[in-house]
């Protein structure tokens, strides 16, 4: 929909336009249409990408909650029989996730390029690979240490019923999230860890700074833009805080009794 559907408008002309309304003349327009386009090209793409990157990651949430409540049995036992740490579990079960949250983004990454290179007879790549790729394994982190808090949390409560309800709210902030700060935009959004990782996405993708008190499909220049450092503040206080909460909460539902777990 992105690459094909809502760019039906953004051509070389339309861009042209706007940029005579804005007063610029026809003679500098030439001198800097090639440099304005591609960078309407690659903000376009990259904000497309950050938010498919962000809503897939948060429903692939779903899945892994109900896999975090199913695993605290066998964990329970696997930690009471053998020397295994709490600690130990929540870093293998991290590292098996972000394995399957890579091959998603390696996915989505193929695909987007695929559809956005094919639309703008260009091959769109991101500025900064590396870039992209730590901030996706980061996102995919919080995504996983959010899901857990999640799991753990129906467990200690002792309410089985409540795990597919909160099973959805990743998924769902995420997706409300990211589409408020691409058509509404504000800056108490960035303080959030879905957009301020969609904030990281877009600058590593299109290396353009987004804007921190616009929406992100803002066209004009006079903006607050995002500081790289304070989207990765913002993504490593979070995962702090749902890392912490997480081996509390493997702690407490030691002393679930089983038949609790096993309830529907």
């Amino acid at each position: 929909m992105g690459a094909y559907a809502f760019s039906r408008n953004l051509t070389v002309d339309t861009l042209r336009e706007i940029l005579l309304n804005r007063g610029v003349s026809p003679d500098m327009i030439n001198n800097i249409i090639d440099e304005a386009w591609n960078n309407v090209v690659k903000g376009y793409s990259g904000g497309w990408f950050a938010t498919v990157v962000v809503i897939s990651f948060g429903s692939t949430s779903i899945g892994l909650v109900h896999y975090v409540y199913n695993s605290t049995l066998p964990l329970r036992y696997l930690s009471k029989f053998s020397k295994i740490t709490s600690r130990r579990i929540l870093l293998e079960l991290v590292v098996g996730s972000l394995v399957a949250l890579l091959i998603s983004f390696l996915i989505l990454f193929t695909v987007c390029t695929a559809m956005f290179s094919h639309r703008f007879d260009k091959l769109i790549l991101p500025e900064n690979p590396l870039g992209l790729a730590l901030a996706s394994i980061v996102y995919g982190l919080l995504i996983y240490l959010l899901s857990m808090t999640l799991g753990l949390t129906a467990v200690v409560l002792r309410k089985p019923g409540l795990i597919t309800k909160i099973s959805y709210i990743p998924f769902t902030l995420s997706m409300a999230l990211s589409l408020l700060s691409v058509y509404v935009g504000g800056e108490v959004y960035h303080y959030t860890p879905f957009v301020s990782a969609m904030s990281l996405l877009f600058y590593y993708s299109a290396n353009i700074k987004p804007p921190y008190d616009k929406p992100l499909a803002y066209s004009g220049s006079d903006f607050t833009p995002v500081e790289p450092l304070h989207a990765w503040i913002v993504q490593v206080l979070w995962i702090t805080l749902f890392t912490l909460t997480s081996l509390i909460l493997l702690k407490k539902q030691k002393g679930i009794p089983a038949e609790e777990i096993l309830a529907t």
